[in-house]
């Protein structure tokens, strides 16, 4: 593992990573999304992976939820130091089966959310009918992205 990489993990549905220190993120996505956020001034940021578009309930609001967590990971970015013109977004994932369109409300969720905060959206790779297989830095800011056919047990490892 390179120095520089402090640590690596899985972000799995329903949670938010965030650090200032250099972490390599990685997630296994069909139609849910990853939303990333990078602070251009400070070099950090973190993912959230989420699973549905946006919940109007407070009483029921997590991480799973689109409108939830793209602000949840917007304050922390803000309490972390970053301003909002230093603060760029990507979205991945959110594809769809034949008859499921979840994952392209999932897309539109996280522009929407986005453009509302004013935060800039530096990549789109997202919608289609593929899954994705995806690692990212929150120090650089760069992401490979896999597309695959279908998602399958062995594609979690080794990030379990």
């Amino acid at each position: 593992m390179n120095s520089l990489i402090k640590y690596q993990t899985l972000i799995e549905p329903g949670y938010l990573i965030i650090s200032r220190e250099p972490v390599i993120i990685y997630a296994v996505l069909g139609n849910a999304v990853v939303v990333t956020m990078h602070d251009k001034r400070y070099h950090f940021g973190g993912a959230i992976h989420f699973l549905y578009p946006r919940i109007e309930e407070r009483e029921n609001a997590t991480v799973k939820y689109g409108n939830v967590s793209i602000l949840a990971m917007y304050n922390a970015m803000i309490k972390l130091g970053s301003s909002k013109s230093d603060i760029i977004a990507r979205i991945f994932g959110g594809s769809d089966k034949a008859g499921e369109l979840i994952g392209r409300a999932n897309i539109k969720q996280s522009k929407k959310t986005l453009r509302l905060l004013g935060v800039k959206i530096a990549e789109i790779d997202a919608g289609g009918k593929m899954g994705r297989k995806i690692v990212y830095s929150n120090k650089t800011d760069e992401a490979a992205v896999r597309n695959v056919n279908s998602l399958r047990e062995h594609d979690w490892y080794p990030y379990q």
